[in-house]
């Protein structure tokens, strides 16, 4: 499909694999959900894909989305991804720069929890010419849900790609040894109260 007007999404729009939405010399900015497997593109080398709503890769299950062009995501715009295992997870290849803001949303399967260290290359992007333009800002907020309390997520920056880092954090020693210690005097007491 290819519109040739500024274009404002307020719906969902789901591109298929091996599909481009085209948006030609004009405006393209999304209040809705954009998804999909296939491409959104904006052909005026000043134009950026404007994100203020939702863009997630795939449709309910993982993907891969392409954007050619620019993308820029606002203070109200969401990036979602889903994890399914480590080798399985949505990606966004971005054939721009990237202007960062908003929120990055990491979802689970609630089945599938990351090992410590474990990462996912989670965006590329690149528009053939490297300066400062290629990755301006940082999403200001990074959240996740369906994965064990344990785990948590940071998100690392470089030169044509974004990580997202997943980290586990142990019950302390302290903890285990002031449970163990509680079920030892527990079973004293209960032995204390038979005899």
């Amino acid at each position: 499909q290819v519109r040739n007007q500024p274009f404002n999404n307020t719906g969902t729009i789901n591109v298929a694999s091996g599909a481009t939405f085209n948006v030609q010399n004009a405006t393209f900015s999304n209040d809705g959900m954009l998804q999909g497997n296939g491409t959104y593109q904006t052909l005026n080398a000043a134009t950026a894909l404007v994100n203020a709503g939702t863009l997630s890769p795939g449709v309910g299950n993982v993907g891969a989305l392409t954007i050619s062009g620019d993308y820029t995501q606002t203070a109200a715009g969401f990036f979602d991804v889903q994890l399914t295992s480590l080798t399985s997870f949505d990606t966004l290849n971005v054939r721009g720069n990237l202007s960062l803001n908003g929120t990055l949303r990491v979802i689970g399967s609630g089945i599938f929890n990351p090992a410590n260290g474990d990462m996912f290359r989670i965006a590329t992007f690149d528009d053939g010419i490297a300066d400062a333009s290629d990755l301006t800002g940082i999403f200001s907020r990074l959240v996740w849900s369906g994965f064990d309390p344990s785990v948590s997520f940071t998100a690392s920056y470089f030169d044509h790609s974004i990580v997202l880092n997943a980290s586990t954090v142990p019950v302390p020693a302290a903890v285990w040894l002031l449970g163990s210690g509680m079920i030892g005097l527990i079973g004293i007491a209960r032995r204390k109260v038979q005899t």
